[in-house]
Formats: structure tokens, C-alpha cells, sequence
């Protein structure tokens, strides 16, 4: 029988951390998203603004927060739920230009994804949630997030407000892609907005990653 000596053992050890770790993809998305849960009724979190109810589905955005997408602008984040559960986070960039770049980013984090026949779309299972990256006209691409437990239970009707980006536009007061405090809907005192780096919290598997709010 070989004996190993101490270098044998080094070298091996060495080897083996070199290894990539192929089953530990990022996966912060499976338990929720940026500071909430899925499943988690948003609107009894402080900084949550509900903009809209349509059949059954409630929108929110979070007053708190602020996102930025390195290479992709500063997204406007939209929270969905059924029940008072959340279901869906949907990101809106203005800005299509950047759908393949950022296509191939997530087939780095969650392998091959499935297309539509045109190419607008694709999506990928990571585990209990199913991303979705679409381009949408004029010009504009959305990047959502589904939560499948709950959405599995809404209804065709409710299934059908999946809204597109610009109709997710059209719920914020005033038309504004980062809104600063709506008259009456920030509570008071609130502590300084957190920034969330999308791509690196998606990367890492973060729950909160600081950005610079002031670009």
C-alpha cells in the first residue's frame, strides 16, 4: 500500500480547493428576495408601498431601497403577491440594449436556460423559483423572479397580470422611475435606503450588498 507523505497531502489539499464548487451556485433567491421572504406579506414591512390591486394581485415597491445593475442602469423593483403572500419580484430596465450580455450572465449563474421560438425570452429553474429574463417593446426588458409554491395557487385569471414592463411603469405616482418620498407614503423616520447590488447579491448569494445611491 502507496504511503503518503506531508507534501502527497499538500498537493492533493490543493487540488481539491481548486476544484469549483459545482453544486453551490448562488442560491439567496430560493428563501426570497433582497430583505424579504417569499411568502411574506409585504405590506406589513415598513417602507412598502402598495400602488395598485388588480383580481386579486397586489403591487408593491419598496420606498427603502434603492438597486443598482452594474453595465445595466438602476432597475425599478416591483413586489407581487396573492393573499398577502408574495409570489413575484419583477425588475423593469428601461434599456434593452444589454438582454444578451445579460442573458449569458445568468446561464453563468444558472446553466442553460429555455428560449421561446423568438428569442425575446428565456428562463431558468433555480429550485423553488423560476427566473425569467424578457425583452419587451419599445425597447425596454424585464427580469422576474416567481416563487412556484405560491404561485401555483392563483388562478388563470391571476396568472394573466403578469403586467409588462411599461404597464409596470404606469402604476408609480407621477411616472417616476426612483421615487423620493410620495406625499403621505413614507412612514416616518425612516433609516437611510439600502442599496442592492442585483448582479453581485445573485452572484454571491448576499442577502443585502451595499451600492453607492448617489451615482
Amino acid at each position: 500500500m502507496a504511503v503518503l507523505t506531508r507534501s502527497m497531502v499538500m498537493v492533493a489539499l490543493v487540488v481539491l480547493l481548486a476544484i469549483p464548487c459545482f453544486g453551490a451556485s448562488p442560491k439567496a433567491i430560493t428563501k426570497g428576495f433582497a430583505t424579504v421572504a417569499w411568502g411574506e406579506d409585504v405590506g406589513k414591512r415598513q417602507g412598502f408601498m402598495k400602488l395598485r390591486t388588480t383580481d386579486g394581485i397586489d403591487y408593491f415597491v419598496n420606498l427603502r431601497e434603492r438597486y443598482d445593475m452594474k453595465g445595466y442602469g438602476k432597475p425599478t423593483v416591483f413586489y407581487g403577491e396573492a393573499g398577502g403572500r408574495l409570489y413575484a419580484v419583477h425588475l423593469r430596465l428601461g434599456d434593452a440594449a444589454g438582454f444578451d450580455s445579460l442573458a449569458a450572465e445568468l446561464r453563468r449563474l444558472y446553466g442553460k436556460g429555455k428560449k421561446d421560438e423568438g428569442g425575446s425570452q428565456e428562463s431558468w429553474k433555480v429550485g423553488p423559483v423560476r427566473v425569467k429574463l424578457k425583452k419587451e417593446a419599445p425597447g425596454g426588458m424585464k427580469l422576474s423572479f416567481y416563487y412556484q409554491p405560491v404561485a401555483a395557487t392563483l388562478s388563470a385569471s391571476q396568472l394573466a397580470q403578469d403586467l409588462t414592463a411599461d404597464e409596470l411603469a404606469r402604476l408609480l405616482p407621477s411616472g417616476e422611475a426612483q421615487m423620493t418620498d410620495p406625499a403621505g407614503a413614507m412612514p416616518g423616520k425612516q433609516a437611510e435606503y439600502v442599496g442592492i447590488d442585483v448582479l453581485k447579491y445573485l452572484r454571491q448569494g448576499s442577502k443585502l450588498l451595499k451600492v453607492d445611491i448617489r451615482k
